[in-house]
């Protein structure tokens, strides 16, 4: 199944949803995440109606806002989970971002908590965020090769 064909059937990639144009964070993005002196690197998508996902990792869930002139700010709980599947806490992400075009530069805090919801700790994180072009739309005939 092309889950690119729905998503562009519902508005998500052709830039917009019911015909209004997408607000700013929509769409997918790679982030670089800085904590002290270390940098990860991650993937998130933002929905038109307000969800963030996290895409990478254990990935994670939650909401995004809209606080006017290119500033929004986003929530995200992700799992922590044990290389034989067993949860052993998660990390809530929060993040204040400013959009510069097809980047965004957001600041916040993530708390680490274990399996039993006890607060392990609170690190500043900083992150810088570029967007993932949109696919461009395929056609609905053969591939060809088959």
């Amino acid at each position: 199944m092309d889950t690119g064909a729905v998503a562009r059937a519902c508005g998500a990639v052709a830039g917009t949803a019911g015909g209004t144009a997408l607000r700013a964070p929509v769409g997918t993005w790679t982030l670089q995440i800085r904590i002290g002196a270390r940098t990860d690197a991650s993937t998130a998508h933002f929905t038109p109606n307000g969800a963030v996902l996290l895409l990478s990792g254990t990935g994670g869930a939650g909401t995004w806002t809209d606080d006017g002139h290119r500033k929004f700010s986003f929530r995200i709980s992700e799992p922590m989970i044990d290389t034989d599947g067993t949860y052993t806490g998660r990390i809530e992400i929060s993040q204040d971002a400013v959009r510069h075009g097809s980047a965004f530069t957001g600041t916040g805090e993530s708390h680490v908590y274990d399996a039993n919801d006890d607060l392990m700790r609170s690190v500043a994180v900083d992150l810088r965020a570029e967007r993932v072009p949109a696919r461009p739309e395929t056609g609905a005939g053969p591939v060809p090769g088959s």
